[in-house]
């Protein structure tokens, strides 16, 4: 299986932060060496993530009180397709499309809490 590379420091991450607090929208931006991108979070406990940098090779979200344990992810296999946006929480990889789950433990998000969503952008120049 061939592996693509993705950006990690300064152009692989936007990063939004957001409360699920009343299911309203955010935003959030990284400024990185391409230029700035966000990543939009619609409302409700199953929110869609819209981003404009491009296809994505992963999906994290966490909560931001234990940022190190993803609470739901989704990513590329690397062989078949990157993650476009925009992608709706929850959704259930599919292998033959080349998805994968990293994390299903909240197919939908819990009000009240503050979550962290990173979005990898692919870079498909440089494979592994």
């Amino acid at each position: 299986m061939v592996w693509k590379r993705t950006l990690v420091a300064f152009v692989a991450v936007a990063i939004a932060a957001f409360a699920v607090a009343g299911c309203g929208d955010d935003n959030g931006t990284n400024s990185n060496a391409s230029g700035d991108f966000s990543i939009t979070v619609g409302s409700g406990t199953r929110p869609t993530y819209t981003w404009s940098a491009g296809d994505a090779f992963s999906i994290s979200v966490v909560r931001t009180a234990v940022p190190t344990t993803i609470v739901w992810g989704l990513a590329s296999m690397g062989n078949v397709e990157y993650i476009t946006s925009p992608t709706n929480h929850g959704t259930i990889g599919n292998v033959l499309n080349g998805t994968v789950n990293t994390a299903t433990t909240e197919q939908s998000l819990t009000a009240g809490v503050e979550y962290l969503s990173l979005i990898h952008i692919s870079e498909p120049t440089r494979p592994y």
